[in-house]
């Protein structure tokens, strides 16, 4: 769970300038995990996801389903079947991407090694700019930073997520911004770096491999 949890955390910095909020993307979900997505924002730091997947792996599946948080920065993910998940701090709310949600996201790029491609493409009827990482693999944002298409290359759990509806001017549901009373959250303390801080190269790695 944390792996997806973490990989979660970094795909949602990927979502948003001032004008895209606040909004909501259906996804779709292909390759070694899939199914579908649906991600709500309502400000730059605060959102809501909820992934219904299945696992196939080595000649056996999986259901895989994680609803996630992100707010005052924290981040909550907790299976909804079994009511029993993790908080851990958000790692980039606790870093230097300050400022304008433009100026955060790409300073989070910048970070994490992407680089624009030149291509371009359409996606749920809007466009989008390519861009790369040999890290965080290849994704596609809007011109206001609405994230459209995600897949990495991780051996067998590789997978493609490519939006379906964007839908501007709703966070969603309110309720889904609050964990329910019934799910059991234990607490998650992430990787720390020799200065003291959020080891981000840690947290990726240990995301991406499962640690």
């Amino acid at each position: 769970m944390f792996k997806l949890a973490s990989l979660t955390a970094a795909a949602c910095l990927f979502a948003g300038a001032a004008s895209a909020f606040p909004h909501c993307v259906e996804y779709s979900q292909t390759g070694g995990m899939s199914g579908t997505v649906t991600e709500c924002f309502k400000t730059f730091w605060t959102s809501y996801s909820s992934e219904n997947l299945k696992m196939k792996m080595m000649g056996f599946s999986q259901e895989h389903n994680q609803n996630t948080i992100r707010k005052d920065g924290k981040i909550y993910s907790w299976d909804p079947t079994t009511k029993r998940g993790t908080v851990t701090n958000d790692p980039w709310a606790g870093t230097d991407f300050k400022g304008d949600p433009v100026t955060q996201n790409e300073a989070f790029l910048n970070a994490m090694g992407f680089s624009a491609t030149g291509e371009t493409r359409t996606i749920a009827g809007l466009s989008c700019a390519v861009r790369t990482s040999s890290q965080m693999g290849t994704v596609c944002i809007t011109d206001d930073l609405i994230l459209l298409s995600q897949s990495m290359s991780m051996g067998p759990m590789s997978f493609e997520r490519v939006a379906t509806k964007v839908t501007r001017g709703t966070s969603g549901d309110s309720a889904r911004y609050s964990v329910p009373t019934d799910v059991v959250i234990s607490d998650v303390k992430l990787p720390t770096s020799p200065g003291g801080g959020i080891d981000i190269g840690a947290l990726i790695n240990g995301g991406l491999n499962g640690n």
